[in-house]
């Protein structure tokens, strides 16, 4: 799915909708809503378009009243026509101010509504018309908000239930009125219409809402992702934070000899532009092989084998991965600056987990780990230095030179080989 820019997928998907409002979108100049929240933008492009349909109707509807000869409420039905004008103007010239007009056009339609019920004989001869004033605590909630919306529904309950005493309160009408065809089929033609517009437009907003999460679930999906390894992730996603021994693993650890001096040669900008492009490449390299990257520290890079999948030829991929490493330093940026890298890998058991709540982090424990850690730094420059247990599992399929006893920080003497190759 291609992820549309901030802030404009709420007018495109507007104007891309051909049964909704999107011929009052396209109407509606681009610029008017630059100010505006998409948000706002949109309840902006319903009004604007309501009021492009409402207009024509209430002239139409007031032509026929005007011919049966009733001037007032024939006036009163193009005070609204003229009031759902202004709207249009505004939202042209003064966008950010349009909620007040949609009060005044409500107050100017319920108006209308209960002059032409009182002039009917009151409720109980024009109770169909009365549908009209249902259609205001809608356009309130949809448009200005919740609040007017509850505003308009309790004014509209007490103009419902003083009704029925429309004729006490003003007296009755000098004629009773007879809706005329013509305008009782405008009436609730135009009701349908709109109605049917706010219902199209209403669930239009619901497939936007959905798209946009379904958007911000592949974001979060890939962040998640590319923060912890695939299989982990969908575990942490079902069962929580979870830590597992593996009986079988192996750790490599990879610094840059040198990095200190380094940065103190080169700015700091491209200091870490060298480092991204370096571990960008890495990355890729622990891709290739199948190996999981675990963390970078600084300038040290960690990656594990049979972790977080076991596999019988992990330690194999690891000892692959750690030769094209050492090849690929050898040569271009990194050997140009005289640096290169110490390699250490150590086998043997660790324990896998995610730690933390915020900015979480998939990392290993274990002694392999730090004997792995002791192997990178004891080792040589430009060399895989790897321990006894190493040199073991690989020997049928690779070669080692035998660096012999040494003493290792923290856990005396071990003897250690340098992995030179394949056989």
């Amino acid at each position: 799915m291609q992820e549309p820019a901030p802030g404009v997928y709420v007018a495109e998907s507007i104007a891309s909708d051909p049964w909704g409002l999107g011929w009052a979108a396209r109407l509606l100049r681009p610029a008017v809503t630059d100010g505006l929240s998409p948000t706002d933008a949109h309840k902006l492009k319903l009004w604007f378009g309501l009021c492009l349909f409402g207009t024509p109707a209430c002239v139409m509807w007031a032509v026929p009243v005007f011919m049966e000869g009733n001037i007032v409420l024939g006036g009163l039905i193009t005070g609204a026509a003229v009031a759902m004008l202004l709207s249009i103007l505004v939202i042209a010239l003064a966008p950010g101010g349009y909620k007040w007009i949609v009060h005044l056009t409500l107050v100017a339609l319920t108006v209308v509504n209960t002059f032409q019920i009182w002039q009917m004989g009151g409720m109980e001869d024009g109770a169909a018309q009365a549908v009209w004033w249902m259609y205001s605590p809608v356009i309130a909630t949809l448009i200005i908000g919740v609040r007017h919306g509850f505003a308009w529904m309790l004014a509209v309950l007490g103009i419902v239930g003083t009704s029925p005493f429309l004729t006490i309160l003003f007296g009755p009408p000098a004629v009773i009125m007879d809706l005329p065809p013509a305008a009782a089929t405008m009436s609730f033609g135009a009701m349908t219409i709109m109605l049917a517009l706010t219902v199209f437009w209403f669930v239009q907003q619901r497939q936007i809402v959905e798209r946009q999460l379904q958007i911000e679930h592949g974001r979060a999906e890939a962040l998640l992702h590319n923060v912890l390894p695939a299989v982990v992730a969908k575990r942490l996603q079902k069962t929580g934070t979870e830590a597992r021994l593996y009986e079988e693993a192996g750790v490599l650890f990879a610094d840059l000899a040198g990095f200190t001096q380094l940065s103190s040669r080169l700015p700091a900008t491209r200091l870490v532009q060298m480092l991204d492009r370096l571990f960008g490449q890495i990355d890729e390299l622990a891709e290739r092989h199948g190996v999981c990257k675990i963390k970078t520290i600084g300038d040290c890079y960690m990656v594990a084998s049979g972790i977080p999948e076991p596999a019988a030829d992990h330690l194999e991929r690891l000892a692959a991965f750690s030769l094209d490493l050492r090849d690929m330093c050898a040569v271009g940026e990194l050997a140009d600056l005289d640096v290169r890298l110490r390699i250490g890998i150590a086998t043997g058991p660790a324990v896998a987990g995610v730690v933390g709540r915020t900015r979480l982090l998939y990392d290993l424990w274990g002694d392999t780990v730090n004997t792995a850690s002791r192997m990178e730094s004891h080792g040589l420059i430009g060399k895989v230095h790897v321990t006894d247990a190493v040199r073991t599992c690989l020997t049928r399929s690779h070669t080692f030179e035998d660096r012999g006893e040494i003493e290792v920080k923290g856990k005396g003497t071990m003897r250690t080989w340098v992995l030179t190759g394949t056989r």
